[in-house]
């Protein structure tokens, strides 16, 4: 294994090749992991195994790392400039380089008086841009963490990605309903589920649930229903889904083909005698 591994890591070279034809020399790569391998991430997390202990608490995924303190202002941007200075000089000693341009800093608290203050964190004597909404693993986590923003970005996302669904279907031609499914599935419900568990409460899912109730009339061939034509209360079977209704709903109908394909099958194997117990 070891020896496995030093071959994956050693003589890689690489060449830049243009549009307009012209090429790089043969370069050597002499540091790092390849990227795309699914032992880099492992490789890397072992390399960083012995992280130094901080006061701030530390998440991490691969190569992101987050350190996050719950203090009083002061108090937490004193907490996260030593903190900074000694992940700094970890990363030295190892001759890893930090990301400065990546690294933001940003503050989560309820209180109105201090949404505009800017926690003041620096890392080898350059200070930290401050976000109000960082982007972290894909999702953009607000001050009060309502997901407010990160829903209108999805939001934006998901109906591009449903207008080019509407483009497929027709009454009299298209695609077929199950490529409409399948496409659905990997185009919308893939953006739109995306860490799910963790915006699902809030009170912004609303921005989302309609776009997902359009994207499932239009696998289902249901009729479209307009905004005036929703005020009033409609009976159950005709009211909008909500965002985990939808989900639940598609889950249900897999679930229900899966089951009938099985039956289908086990019929086909066993003929009159399956038939005849069952009964």
């Amino acid at each position: 294994m070891v020896k496995f591994i030093m071959e994956m890591l050693s003589n890689r070279s690489f060449i830049l090749r243009t549009s307009d034809g012209q090429r790089s020399r043969l370069r050597t790569l002499r540091n790092g992991v390849p990227q795309g391998s699914v032992l880099s991430p492992l490789l890397f997390n072992i390399y960083i195994h012995n992280l130094p202990e901080t006061t701030s608490r530390q998440y991490g995924y691969a190569d992101d790392l987050a350190i996050m303190l719950r203090r009083t202002t002061s108090a937490v941007e004193q907490g996260l400039n030593q903190d900074m200075g000694i992940l700094a000089a970890y990363l030295r000693k190892w001759r890893l380089q930090l990301s400065t341009g990546k690294t933001v800093a940003a503050a989560y608290h309820l209180c109105n008086r201090e949404a505009k203050r800017e926690l003041s964190v620096s890392v080898d004597n350059k200070r930290l841009e401050h976000q109000l909404a960082p982007n972290y693993l894909g999702v953009r986590l607000d001050r009060t963490l309502s997901y407010k923003q990160h829903l209108e970005e999805v939001r934006a996302k998901v109906t591009a990605r449903v207008s080019l669904i509407r483009r497929l279907a027709g009454t009299t031609w298209g695609a077929s309903a199950r490529t409409l499914r399948i496409s659905t599935q990997a185009l919308v419900f893939s953006a739109a589920e995306y860490c799910a568990p963790v915006w699902s409460r809030s009170p912004h899912v609303k921005k989302v649930d309609p776009i997902i109730n359009n994207a499932l009339r239009i696998i289902t061939g249901l009729f479209m229903y307009g905004a005036r034509q929703q005020q009033h209360p409609e009976p159950c079977s005709q009211r909008q889904l909500t965002f985990t209704e939808a989900m639940f709903t598609l889950w249900i109908y897999t679930l229900l083909l899966f089951c009938f394909s099985i039956a289908v099958a086990e019929l086909s194997r066993s003929g009159p005698e399956l038939i005849y117990n069952a009964i």
